[in-house]
């Protein structure tokens, strides 16, 4: 989607311009939010340094222009300058007065819970890659997962279900149905696509992949036989 032209017809109707990111890795290679103008940004960061999981904590982010800076929830992390001999730089807990041990009833922050964890993972995640690797990250998702689809709608029957621009996931139409390719992704170890058809019943047959920069040329090759194998 053209964000750039959301951007004006949102504030020219006095609303606010809040944009959700379903995978930041995408902003390696994409226009992040504040450069097309929008007002808030929020969006899931598990991918960054944390692992999947089937419950417990989980962590996002939200950024925002600086005049609604009071109102975001959570504890906020300032960079500084230390006073007096290097002056190295320091990180401290920042605009405080937001919280509920200080403001009490009247507080704009009254979150309780605590991923501060994930949070210092992604942080670290962020910091050993750098600038350039987060590019490098976008990139890879981006050529992996195109070469993937391009591999597999090359296959007789297999048919792709949008013709639309993707970033690292993609849905294909199997012409054999969805359970017998899931017993042979069983077999040789593969966690293939989501059967779409059990959130969806008029997508039967109709599976969603997700290719990331993990995965390598043999992993997407070696899926890529297995249907191969199941059409014939």
């Amino acid at each position: 989607e053209d964000m750039s032209a959301i951007e004006p017809i949102a504030h020219k109707g006095k609303a606010n311009f809040i944009v959700a990111i379903t995978e930041p890795a995408s902003l390696g290679i994409l226009a992040s939010p504040g450069e097309y103008g929008a007002d808030i940004a929020v969006g899931e960061l598990m991918s960054f340094g944390n692992t999947m999981s089937f419950g417990g904590p989980a962590l996002g982010f939200m950024a925002s222009k600086q005049k609604y800076m009071r109102l975001l929830p959570g504890r906020l992390v300032g960079q500084t300058i230390e006073e007096g001999g290097e002056r190295q730089t320091g990180y401290v807990l920042t605009l405080q007065t937001r919280e509920q041990h200080i403001r009490r009833e009247r507080a704009t922050s009254n979150i309780c819970t605590n991923q501060s964890l994930l949070a210092v993972g992604a942080t670290i995640y962020m910091a050993a890659i750098g600038k350039q690797g987060f590019r490098q990250l976008g990139e890879l998702c981006l050529q992996k997962a195109h070469y993937a689809f391009r591999q597999i709608t090359a296959l007789p029957g297999f048919e792709p279900v949008f013709n639309t621009p993707f970033f690292d996931e993609f849905v294909v139409k199997s012409p054999v149905s969805t359970q017998k390719l899931q017993q042979h992704f069983a077999q040789a170890d593969i966690i293939g696509g989501y059967d779409l058809s059990l959130d969806y019943p008029d997508m039967e047959n109709c599976l969603l992949f997700c290719v990331t920069e993990t995965r390598t040329k043999e992993d997407i090759d070696r899926l890529v036989a297995v249907l191969k194998e199941v059409q014939a």
